[in-house]
């Protein structure tokens, strides 16, 4: 997910994602992600978030990751 200037990683931990679906009564803006827990014992999610400036500080130069990050690649 990319916001404006900041961006949300989810990474699953034993978990299939479902349906995105809307709620507009009580999330008119919003979007909700589904999932079920797969196999056995715990699950859930890593959630990660920054902004390119961010991300590009505490990266060395040169590297792929903070080109991205600092948009010089032009993504």
């Amino acid at each position: 997910m990319k916001l404006e200037k900041t961006w949300l990683a989810i990474a699953p931990i034993k978990l299939q994602f479902g349906t995105v679906s809307s709620n507009v009564k009580c999330y008119p803006d919003g979007q909700i992600l589904t999932a079920t827990a797969t196999g056995e014992g715990m699950s859930g999610f890593a959630l990660e978030i920054g902004d390119s400036e961010a991300v590009a500080s505490h990266l060395p130069r040169g590297d792929a990751k903070s080109e991205r990050a600092s948009g010089e690649m032009g993504n």
